[in-house]
């Protein structure tokens, strides 16, 4: 317990010369120390990380007949890319702009790697070496589809990639290429699709969707889905979904969501997505416009073989009559030192007093038992 008292930092005296260190002392000095490491670091991260202040206002900016949303997005799909159609309507039934330098599509092989990259050739290189070399004639002459000029050969897979790669070419059609298919490249697998991009829509609700038959709004007549095979599978990952520009770290309501499609079938996916425009006020004052959302997800089995509807994905988003505005707030340096010297001599004044109290009573206490002894 004498060890304890080295701790005592509001020292008594007895006489003026005589100081005293109590064991309850030593406690509230601990105790005052430990309450002071937390409410500065309590503080010090309120100045580290900003703090962000919300508030609603009516959405005024809707009468505008020019502004525009942009949607950034990338989903992996398992299904063929050249099978995907892909467009987006607003409410009213007008299509929007989806230039194909804004939306990309990759495709990818069943062993997840984009096809014509350098590993996914790597592969196929060594698959080749395992198989068999189709014989070819002895004057043989195969085509360059137009990566050459003419009378030049290319006689091999190699031959062909390699000259879509001089001309800057991309090489999607390797399945489509006869060198290619005798020598076992053009077998693909099970082969799935990346499609990513941005897009501007009208400031007014609408929808994207990634569909297996083309849809257009109001049409009146059923589409005959028949056709389509039941073994295509919409298991999809959507890697990030984004309305407007991202303003902050966190990752968006959907980032890295991945759907199973377990029923067999021909599915359609509706993400109803709630719009809330936001203006967002940095902590040097500068605004950025950009969107929050809340997503609800629902899924429809088609078993008719005509529908008003078509299997695929569809992002349908609905713009909110209000707008969110968020305000960073980082406290100032003074701020700081303020909090802190509040901290500190807060604690020491509290705590000081409790101290003085407590070994008041305590010594009235035992005065008055020593009284009663020398009795």
């Amino acid at each position: 317990m004498n060890s304890l008292k080295k701790f005592d930092i509001f020292p008594k005296y007895t006489d003026p010369d005589v100081k005293v260190k109590t064991n309850g002392g030593a406690i509230l000095s601990l105790i005052a120390m430990t309450l002071m490491s937390i409410l500065f670091l309590h503080e010090l991260y309120r100045f580290i990380f900003p703090r962000i202040y919300e508030d609603i206002a009516v959405d005024s900016s809707r009468v505008s007949l020019a502004r525009t949303m942009n949607i950034n997005f990338n989903i992996s799909i398992q299904v063929p890319c050249g099978k995907l159609f892909i467009s987006a309507y607003d409410a009213e039934g007008n299509a929007q702009s989806t230039d194909v330098n804004d939306i990309k599509q990759q495709r990818i092989d069943e062993n997840g790697f984009a096809i014509d990259s350098v590993n996914w050739i790597r592969l196929k290189r060594a698959a080749k070496s395992k198989k068999q070399k189709k014989e070819q004639p002895q004057q043989y002459c195969g085509k360059c589809y137009g990566a050459l000029p003419q009378g030049k050969c290319c006689n091999s897979c190699e031959d062909v990639i390699n000259a879509f790669k001089a001309k800057g070419w991309g090489i999607d059609g390797i399945d489509r290429w006869q060198q290619c298919i005798d020598e076992g490249y053009a077998d693909l697998g099970k082969e799935s699709c990346n499609v990513y991009g941005d897009i501007n829509v009208a400031h007014i609700s609408g929808f994207l969707y990634f569909a297996l038959e083309d849809y257009k709004v109001g049409d009146k007549h059923p589409k005959d889905i028949s056709r389509l095979s039941h073994k295509y599978n919409l298991t999809h990952t959507i890697n990030y979904l984004e309305f407007g520009p991202r303003v902050s770290h966190e990752p968006g309501p959907l980032d890295g969501l991945t759907v199973l499609q377990e029923e067999p079938g021909l599915m359609q996916y509706n993400y109803d997505l709630e719009v809330v425009p936001t203006k967002w006020f940095s902590s040097r004052g500068f605004p950025v416009s950009t969107y929050k959302f809340h997503p609800m997800i629902t899924q429809k089995n088609f078993t008719e073989k005509v529908n008003r509807g078509v299997p695929g994905i569809f992002l349908n988003y609905n713009l909110a009559p209000i707008s969110l505005v968020q305000y960073e707030v980082i406290s100032s340096p003074w701020k700081l030192i303020t909090s802190v010297c509040a901290i500190v001599g807060g604690c020491f004044t509290c705590v000081s007093l409790a101290d003085q109290i407590f070994f008041r009573t305590l010594s009235s206490i035992e005065g008055k038992r020593q009284i009663g002894k020398a009795e």
